[in-house]
């Protein structure tokens, strides 16, 4: 196919007799001419749509990946809560295991407790005599001392 490019395009000059030819207030266009132009219309068209195309798939995929970043912020704050509620439980933890450890140490170890039971081994609570028991024994021994006068 071979297609002229008009002088307006930076084509070659038109020869005066074509010129001469056209009476009408239109303008000769060659056929060629005509069919660049609408070929060109439609290549325009068709990049056109695509450029489109491509723009509004690019919004999509901007805003998934700013609903997808701000679902993952989401997530990383809620992790970054539990974590510090999680080190604020280990923190109360270790206070608590060390109240309870001083405790233990205030408590008798093994040695006092062998100790006491020595102790009361030694001195038999057993044979001890209640407040009672004593009134009582000394009131028997009263009254039997009353007896024999």
């Amino acid at each position: 196919m071979n297609q002229t490019i008009p002088p307006q395009f930076g084509g070659p000059p038109v020869p005066d007799q074509d010129k001469k030819q056209n009476t009408g207030k239109q303008p000769i266009v060659e056929p060629t001419l005509s069919s660049s132009i609408n070929d060109i219309s439609r290549r325009l068209r068709i990049l056109e749509e695509r450029y489109v195309n491509l723009r509004r798939k690019t919004q999509v995929t901007d805003q998934n990946m700013i609903s997808s970043n701000r679902q993952e912020f989401d997530e990383i704050r809620a992790v970054n809560a539990e974590i510090s509620e999680l080190r604020r439980e280990v923190h109360e933890m270790k206070d608590k295991i060390q109240i309870f450890i001083k405790e233990l140490q205030m408590c008798a170890n093994k040695e006092d407790v062998k100790i006491v039971e020595r102790f009361i081994n030694l001195w038999e609570p057993i044979n001890f005599v209640t407040q009672n028991e004593a009134e009582r024994i000394v009131k028997n021994v009263i009254d039997e001392q009353l007896k024999r006068k």
